[in-house]
C-alpha cells in the first residue's frame, strides 16, 4: 500500500506545483524543496494529535467533514481554494461553524486562518495546536530559516493537502479512527528512523517545537500577557509624554521594530516567541487611549521582573527590544522643522520620558 508521503509525492507534478507556487508566490523548485521536509512535518504533527486522549476521534472527525472532493483530487482542490472562489470560503466557513462568507484568494491570510489564534473555533487550526502546541511558530521560523524563504503559507496549504490524502487512504483502505491514529504513527516513525537529510530537518525542527513549548510553559497565561504588552506600555509612556496619543506614524514603528526584532531573534526566546503574531488591532488601541505614566512604568517592570526570573538569560535581550521600541516611537514624528527639514528627531518631552526607561531598565 502506497505511504501517505509517497502519495504526496506523486501529487507534486510540474503542473501542480507550479499552480500551487504561483498561488503562494513560490518558485515551484522551492516549493518542491518545502514540500519534501513540510509534509513530513505535517504527518508527524497529525501522528502526535491522533496519539493524545481523544485525539483519534478528534481526527476522524475532523477527516469526516473533508469534502469528498479533498480525497478525489485533494492537490485539485488546494489550488482551486487558494485560487480564489467559493471553495476555500466553503471550507473554512463550514469548518468554523459560519456560512463561509466572502473568499479569499491571499495565501497569507489562508495561512492566518488555519495557523492564528482562532484554534477553538477551526477544527484546522486545533489540529495544528494539537500537534505542535504553542512551538509552531519557532518550527516555521526554524525551517524558513533554514530554507531560505518563508514556509509559513506552505504549512497552511499543506495541512489540508495532507488530510485529503489521509481521507483517500483512510477509505482505501477501510481504516477506523484507531486504524488511522496506528497507520500514521507507523508511516511517521519510518520516516523519521530513515536518516534521510530531510528526516533530519524534521526532526530538528520537532526538537524547536518542543523546546519552544517548555519555554512558553514556564509563564502563566496572565503572567505571557505581560510580557507581550509591556512594549505597548512603553508606547504608552512614550506618547502620553510627547502628547500625540499614537499617531500612525508611532503605531508603524512600534509594530515594525517589534517584527524586526522579533523575527532576528532565536525561534526559542522569549523575545522569538512572544512577538512571533505582533498586536491586534485592540491591543494597539491601548497605545491610543494612554495611560498614566505611572501604570505605564509599572506594566514595563512587572515584564521585565517576570523574564528576569523565569528565563534570566533573555533579560538584556528584552530589554533592548523595550528601549528599541521607545527610541523608534519617539523618533517617528518629527519634531518642528518646516516641510521635513530642520526640527529635532526627537522631542524634550520624548527624550525625558526614554531617560525615565533607561533608568528603569537599568535598575529592574
Amino acid at each position: 500500500m502506497t505511504s501517505l508521503l509517497d502519495s504526496l509525492s506523486k501529487s507534486l507534478t510540474p503542473e501542480t506545483l507550479g499552480s500551487l507556487g504561483s498561488s503562494l508566490g513560490l518558485d515551484p523548485n522551492m516549493l518542491s524543496q518545502g514540500m519534501n521536509v513540510v509534509g513530513p512535518l505535517l504527518q508527524s504533527g497529525a501522528a502526535e494529535a491522533a496519539a493524545a486522549p481523544g485525539g483519534a476521534d478528534m481526527l476522524g472527525g475532523l477527516l469526516n467533514q473533508l469534502p469528498d472532493s479533498m480525497a478525489s483530487d485533494p492537490m485539485g482542490s488546494i489550488t482551486s481554494m487558494l485560487g480564489g472562489g467559493a471553495g476555500l470560503g466553503g471550507l473554512l466557513g463550514g469548518l468554523m461553524g459560519g456560512s463561509g462568507g466572502a473568499a479569499t484568494s491571499s495565501a497569507p491570510d489562508f495561512a492566518g486562518a488555519l495557523l492564528g489564534s482562532s484554534a477553538a473555533y477551526n477544527p484546522l487550526a486545533g489540529l495544528i495546536n494539537s500537534g505542535f502546541g504553542s512551538g509552531i511558530g519557532a518550527i516555521g521560523k526554524m525551517l524558513s530559516k533554514t530554507l531560505g524563504f518563508d514556509v509559513t503559507p506552505l504549512i497552511a496549504a499543506g495541512l489540508p493537502l495532507i488530510l485529503g490524502l489521509l481521507k483517500k487512504s483512510a477509505g482505501d483502505q477501510k481504516l477506523d479512527n484507531a486504524g488511522i491514529a496506528q497507520m500514521l504513527d507507523a508511516e511517521n516513525r519510518a520516516f523519521l528512523n530513515s536518516g534521510s537529510p530531510e528526516a533530519k530537518m524534521v526532526q530538528s525542527a520537532l526538537d524547536v517545537g518542543k523546546q519552544a513549548r517548555a519555554l512558553r510553559s514556564n509563564f502563566q497565561g496572565d503572567e505571557w500577557a505581560t510580557v507581550r504588552n509591556a512594549p505597548l506600555a512603553v508606547a504608552s509612556l512614550i506618547t502620553s509624554a510627547s502628547g500625540t496619543g499614537g499617531t500612525p506614524a508611532e503605531l508603524a514603528a512600534l509594530c515594525d521594530v517589534v517584527k524586526e526584532l522579533g523575527d532576528a531573534a532565536d525561534p526559542v526566546s522569549v523575545v522569538g516567541l512572544c512577538f512571533e503574531d505582533g498586536f491586534s488591532k485592540e491591543a494597539l488601541e491601548l497605545v491610543t487611549r494612554g495611560a498614566p505614566k505611572s501604570d505605564s512604568m509599572a506594566a514595563i517592570a512587572a515584564a521585565i521582573r517576570l523574564v528576569t526570573a523565569k528565563a534570566p538569560s533573555e533579560a538584556d535581550a528584552y530589554k533592548r527590544l523595550l528601549l528599541n521600541v521607545g527610541e523608534n516611537v519617539a523618533s517617528a514624528t518629527k519634531q518642528g522643522g518646516f516641510l521635513g527639514f530642520g526640527g529635532k528627531k526627537i522631542g524634550d518631552a520624548e527624550a525625558a520620558a526614554l531617560r525615565e526607561l533607561e533608568a528603569a531598565l537599568s535598575i529592574v
